[in-house]
């Protein structure tokens, strides 16, 4: 059997901010292959626990490994480069860089590794599923939020990564964008044994994953004046 995609042992994590909770996780586990909603209402834990498997928070305690690398033995630059090399990331903010077209964004992860042949004939095949083909010499502010957010999704699956974590990756779609980005993510968990992990409050997400939950069955609580 394949080790797991996603691995979560006795995880800790407690966010300080405006709405504080703790989130803990004494296990969880998602596989090669598998496409997994997580759901939750706002300020429940679901961008942290993806910011927590992408690496870009640390927990105060346990274990959390993705695409085989256990991220709490990583130092900064190694998160980073597992993140570069292993991962692709879809951020609800989409993060795209303004004096860059559109293909250098969707690019960029190609770029930044030295890479570029393969990748830009992959950038405009995926361009073309997100029917945004015609739109790759336009910078960001010239595009649409729903066609920033299909750029930001071709980015984040340019090198065919062995996890995908995205953050309401249909959130600025319409109905029929929003079935273009759900049956990439699919295909791209099919054909390459990813494994997909979403945040999302969209209903037609959650009937295309094989599983959900709500992050709040993972012990995330509210932090009170007390604590």
């Amino acid at each position: 059997m394949a080790e797991p995609a996603i691995e979560l042992r006795g995880v800790a994590f407690r966010y300080q901010g405006p709405g504080g909770f703790r989130l803990h996780v004494d296990r969880f586990d998602a596989q090669p292959g598998e496409v997994v909603a997580c759901v939750g209402p706002s300020g429940s834990g679901k961008t942290t626990l993806l910011d927590l498997l992408a690496g870009r928070r640390v927990p105060g305690e346990g274990a959390v490994r993705v695409a085989s690398a256990d991220l709490g033995r990583l130092d900064l630059a190694g998160r980073r480069r597992v993140r570069l090399t292993r991962l692709g990331i879809i951020t609800q903010s989409l993060s795209l860089v303004a004096h860059l077209t559109a293909l250098e964004n969707i690019l960029l992860p190609a770029i930044l590794m030295g890479r570029t042949p393969r990748p830009h004939a992959r950038a405009h095949e995926l361009a073309g599923a997100l029917e945004i083909g015609h739109l790759l010499g336009r910078r960001p502010k010239r595009l649409s939020q729903g066609e920033r957010q299909r750029v930001a999704v071709a980015r984040g699956l340019l090198l065919e990564p062995l996890v995908v974590l995205a953050d309401e990756p249909t959130g600025h779609l319409d109905a029929a964008r929003s079935a273009l980005v759900i049956d990439l993510l699919r295909m791209h968990a099919d054909s390459h044994a990813a494994c997909v992990f979403l945040a999302t409050h969209d209903q037609d997400v959650v009937s295309a994953a094989d599983r959900s939950f709500d992050v709040r069955e993972l012990t995330s609580e509210p932090i009170g004046d007390s604590a």
